[in-house]
């Protein structure tokens, strides 16, 4: 991968709604607003169309500290993965209800500061946390999932387990991207 695609990667993340829209969330360095921005592609347009176009609630976040996801409300999950003042990654929830202004959780979780370079993040069906940790080192010699747990407001893990697939820590194992079905299973994408 080149070097400009992986500073691109940095300014932007992208998340697919529970209708099939699709969002780009803008980190920065410069956005109109001067905050991260979210825009909304709608599915019904076959993407052709911008159905909402927003200053969120967040700061900028363009450094690889910030991390994406959607709860099955379509409320933006913006995973702060270090220089955390809880000391640990944390949870800060932006609502759709208030456009992306306001949050609705923020809060440290169990599981210790990380980057973007060995871990990875998505939610499942039940807005639970699925913590995806690259590499190089697990204790399972192979990609792992250490699931947060959305009623303890994630403070507590409900599943720590190895997968099948070999360790993805970027760059030694290329770039992976990973993203929850509908139904819960863990679509890894290398």
């Amino acid at each position: 991968m080149a070097m400009s695609s992986l500073v691109e990667m940095n300014h932007w993340d992208f998340v697919v709604a529970s209708n099939d829209d699709v969002i780009g969330i803008k980190k920065g360095p410069t956005t109109g607003s001067g905050k991260t921005e979210l825009h909304r592609l709608s599915a019904k347009s076959k993407y052709s169309k911008f159905t909402l176009q927003t200053a969120t609630g967040l700061h900028l976040s363009t450094d690889v500290d910030f991390s994406f996801a959607l709860t099955k409300d379509d409320d933006l999950v913006c995973i702060k993965m270090q220089k955390c003042g809880a000391g640990k990654t944390e949870v800060h929830i932006l609502s759709k209800k208030s456009n992306y202004q306001q949050f609705i959780l923020q809060t440290g979780t169990c599981l210790h500061e990380t980057n973007a370079a060995h871990w990875a993040f998505c939610m499942d069906q039940n807005n639970d946390l699925l913590c995806i940790n690259r590499g190089p080192d697990t204790g399972s010699k192979k990609t792992e999932v250490h699931r947060l747990d959305a009623a303890s407001k994630y403070q507590k893990f409900n599943l720590q387990t190895g997968s099948g697939l070999h360790l993805t820590h970027f760059p030694d194992k290329g770039f992976w991207k990973f993203c929850c079905t509908r139904k819960g299973d863990l679509a890894c994408i290398g």
